[in-house]
């Protein structure tokens, strides 16, 4: 779907309705002074859920923008390996997939938005992936913490156990001052 300047995203609602309204708001006011392309199949009817889509499937999280109008997300599922994967729409509506994951050790399953830093580059979790050999991580692993450079090389930066530091984080870091992240397991 090709959406021109100041049409609402939300309008796309119907077609695509398992999608969390945290994106929905963040679109709309970017869509409301650009031009979006809006891949339908992401989690839609015509895709569905797992069916690895190499640009992803099934995008839950929230957009960030970057001062050049690109926007920059996640997908639970799609990429070459069905794991998900981060992408960018930049302002002409041309999606870049920058980082698929293979569900092993890198993560896999982001379901939670990005951060970025100064230097552009890019913060999450999965909630599956990483330690896929903890009987504790009932989705194929027990989830990373990672970053992605500008490059699009990604970075583990801890990998949950499911012990004491639990397993499966669904929700968003948030970076301090001094960059160190927080966040929540379940």
């Amino acid at each position: 779907m090709i959406l021109e300047a100041g049409e609402k995203i939300s309008t796309a609602r119907a077609e695509s309705s398992t999608l969390e309204s945290s994106f929905w708001a963040l679109a709309d006011q970017y869509s409301a002074s650009a031009s979006v392309f809006w891949p339908g199949r992401l989690g839609s009817s015509d895709g569905g859920v797992g069916r690895r889509h190499a640009d992803g499937d099934f995008p839950v999280s929230g957009l960030i923008a970057d001062a050049a109008g690109n926007l920059y997300s996640t997908t639970v599922f799609g990429g070459t390996y069905g794991a998900g994967v981060v992408f960018k729409l930049d302002p002409s509506g041309k999606e870049t997939v920058l980082y698929t994951f293979t569900g092993a050790a890198d993560g896999g399953f982001p379901g939670s938005g990005l951060i970025a830093d100064a230097a552009g580059n890019l913060y999450s979790t999965t909630g599956g992936g990483g330690n896929t050999s903890a009987p504790n991580c009932v989705f194929n692993g027990c989830g990373v913490v990672f970053k992605l450079d500008r490059s699009g090389n990604e970075t583990v930066l801890y990998t949950f156990t499911g012990g004491a530091d639990g397993s499966g984080p669904s929700a968003g870091l948030v970076r301090d001052a001094a960059g160190n992240l927080y966040g929540t397991t379940t």
